[in-house]
């Protein structure tokens, strides 16, 4: 296994009340510490509508496989304040994921993921998401039913639609 690591990931919602589509990007480089953790340089581009916002991150992570279908991947991480994002708060992300195959020697495989992300403060827990994906895959293409939620002090809401995944 490598000791530096390239991880990319970009998530985009898509709003039936405005008919807009807001992605959500972040890219992580991760060198390997060993027994599982890692120190992660992440960056982060978050829509918000008119601009991007670019907000750059370090972190310590941790993975953990169980078997051959049962991951287990955590990040903490912090941003680094900039003029236009002053404020220092920190990021914890959550995942766990379930591949089972469909057949022993099969290339087909089922796709079960949750995922929470919790943001936090100086003035404590300000938002919450989470994300279950449930569906089927290979190697390389994963598809099926994505469901979020989403929580802040002020609000709460649900998203049901579909997700497609490309590993490489």
């Amino acid at each position: 296994m490598p000791r530096l690591n390239y991880f990319a990931r970009n998530t985009t919602t898509f709003s039936y009340n405005t008919q807009k589509a807001s992605p959500f990007t972040f890219v992580d480089l991760s060198y390997r510490l060993g027994n599982g953790f890692g120190a992660v340089y992440e960056t982060q581009f978050i829509d918000q509508g008119d601009r991007t916002l670019i907000q750059p991150r370090f972190g310590l992570e941790y993975s953990k496989s169980i078997g051959k279908n049962l991951a287990l991947y955590a990040i903490n991480s912090i941003n680094l304040p900039t003029d236009h994002d002053p404020l220092l708060y920190g990021e914890l992300v959550a995942t766990l994921r379930w591949t089972p195959p469909f057949r022993k020697e099969g290339k087909i495989n089922a796709v079960v993921q949750v995922e929470t992300v919790t943001d936090y403060g100086e003035r404590g827990l300000f938002s919450a998401g989470q994300k279950v994906r449930l569906g089927i895959g290979n190697k390389r293409f994963e598809t099926g039913l994505g469901i979020d939620f989403s929580q802040t002090s002020s609000s709460s809401s649900q998203t049901i639609g579909g997700f497609l995944g490309l590993n490489f």
